[in-house]
């Protein structure tokens, strides 16, 4: 059926013939600039920049979306709300996904990251990674100040709400209160879950004068020991089934399995602080960022075919050097990207792991998206050769982001930046496809409903307002831009072969056409 409405429709309703008056002088503009229209390409020479997407959040930490989901971002906040945005309206929900309860976000405590399953689209099951109060438990030097548990939630029957009641996974004690590690993701490659867990604190964690057994250089330490570690677990399993506190199943092929004074669910060492971590959704490769110490930052590779075992290396090295004298073991696995601490367009002093571009725009794909907390540098990397391409774009993406935490990645690979001052941003590329104001990918009636809530819009709309030429209007040029390119996506811009396209053949069916998407219920019901 075609999306225009019938003729009738317009010249003998007095409700429509109402909006003919109403938009006719939108329409003689958008007549005397239809031939400019029609040399519009379909790829957009846009600004690459930020696009403040949510703001007043309390601080924001995280940012993620359901399998097959394009409609929805998950923003998690760091004192245990995850929260909606709906991405075609722009709009935040009001009500909360999930709060979760008791959560102790003392100094790098909180709700730290949320992981949804695979098949969440029939299971309906979510994970996150939360730190809790544990009543004050003691270590052998003091109190724990909390523990880290992964938990298990479910979708309730209204999509954008979820069952309060959680499943324990796993937990293990934290011996002081910062080197949490924190994120955690389902790899695309083997569906199992991985958790980034931190060394547990204590500067520089030396072997001496440890106040705890848990800081004796737990990075190299296998036997009992979760902390600086990359944890690996089947959540479909239950390899416990008398322990209410453990459920999950060992992956046999876990390498330390079967391996004497080792913990099964240990799948790579050597790590400090990893703060973020992803999955390339093309490629299965893995990208952990971890914090250093006192010279250097690292960003650590794991390709998809890795059988596990990875030792990173810390203590014994900081990046590509040796700390406090280490010996560097040719065993260790060495980042791909390291750098120094200080203030420069190349250094900083906490990094933020990143993520591998593989959203609509098809000049990007394969680029490493990665920042510093404390110098809020932004940089990029081709992830097939990292240390030799790696550039600064904070030009690029100009200013606004004070305190950058985390990248997230919505269903069709749109790139996110949150802000844990109260913002989450999209990262606009270069090359935007022209009537795609949603970013999805595509040219489709979701970007025509985007178009026409902003529609008479004067001064001040961006391209994702629907305002295609950039102009600072939303009006009839802009309606035309979506026209051309209507049922085109940024990896085909052409339109396909039998796609019903709106293509007036004249500019009267094509005011015919404009007015009638104005006037249209928005359910549009034929009248």
């Amino acid at each position: 059926m075609s999306i225009f409405l019938r003729p009738r429709c317009v010249f003998n309703c007095l409700h429509c013939n109402n909006y003919f008056r109403q938009v006719h002088r939108v329409l003689i503009a958008g007549a005397i600039a239809f031939s400019l229209v029609a040399n519009l390409a379909t790829s957009h020479a846009g600004v690459f920049g930020l696009q403040n997407v949510a703001s007043g959040l309390d601080s924001p930490i995280y940012a993620t979306y359901a399998p097959g989901d394009t409609d929805r971002l998950f923003i998690v906040e760091r004192g245990g709300a995850v929260r909606i945005l709906d991405l075609n309206t722009g709009t935040m929900n009001a009500q909360n996904f999930l709060q979760v309860p008791d959560v102790d976000a003392a100094f790098e405590g909180g709700l730290l990251s949320l992981a949804f399953h695979p098949d969440y689209a029939n299971n309906g099951k979510f994970y996150v990674n939360v730190t809790v109060d544990n009543g004050g438990i003691f270590l052998d030097g003091g109190a724990s100040p909390f523990s880290s548990r992964i938990r298990e939630y479910t979708v309730s029957a209204n999509p954008d709400i979820a069952n309060p009641t959680a499943t324990e996974v796993v937990s293990w004690v934290q011996p002081r209160a910062n080197h949490n590690g924190g994120w955690i993701g389902f790899s695309p490659v083997d569906n199992y879950l991985y958790i980034t867990s931190g060394d547990g604190g204590k500067q520089g964690d030396p072997d001496n004068n440890a106040q705890t057994l848990d800081e004796v250089n737990p990075g190299q330490t296998f036997g009992g020991e979760p902390l600086g570690k990359i944890l690996r677990l089947d959540v479909d399993g239950d390899d416990f089934p008398g322990d209410a506190t453990r459920n999950y199943a060992v992956p046999n092929t876990n390498p330390y399995v079967g391996v004497a004074n080792a913990t099964d669910e240990i799948w790579a060492s050597g790590l400090r602080n990893p703060w973020q971590a992803s999955f390339d959704r093309v490629t299965g490769d893995f990208w952990i960022g971890d914090v250093g110490q006192n010279n250097r930052e690292e960003i650590n590779f794991q390709d998809a075919s890795s059988t596990g075992g990875e030792n990173y290396g810390w203590q014994r090295r900081e990046g590509l050097f040796p700390y406090q004298g280490g010996v560097l073991l040719p065993t260790d696995t060495e980042p791909v990207y390291d750098y120094g601490h200080g203030s420069g367009t190349f250094q900083g002093n906490s990094v933020v792991g990143g993520v591998v571009y593989r959203g609509p725009d098809p000049t990007l794909q394969g680029t490493y998206f990665f920042a510093d907390t404390i110098s809020s540098n932004f940089w990029t990397f081709d992830s097939t050769n990292p240390a030799a391409t790696v550039a600064n774009i904070n030009s690029d993406l100009g200013a606004g982001v004070g305190f950058p935490v985390s990248f997230g990645e919505d269903a069709v690979g749109n790139v996110y930046v949150v802000d844990l001052g109260g913002n989450v941003f999209r990262i606009l590329t270069d090359t935007l496809v022209v009537g795609d104001f949603d970013a999805n990918g595509a040219v489709d009636l979701s970007d025509l409903d985007r178009w026409e809530a902003n529609f008479s819009t004067t001064g001040g709309a961006i391209f994702s307002d629907g305002d295609a030429d950039e102009d600072g209007d939303v009006d009839g040029l802009d309606f035309l831009a979506w026209q051309q390119n209507y049922g085109g996506s940024a990896q085909s811009p052409a339109v396909a072969a039998g796609t019903a396209v709106p293509e007036p053949s004249s500019l009267g069916l094509f005011m015919l056409g404009l007015l009638a998407f104005v006037g249209r219920p928005r359910g549009r019901a034929a009248g």
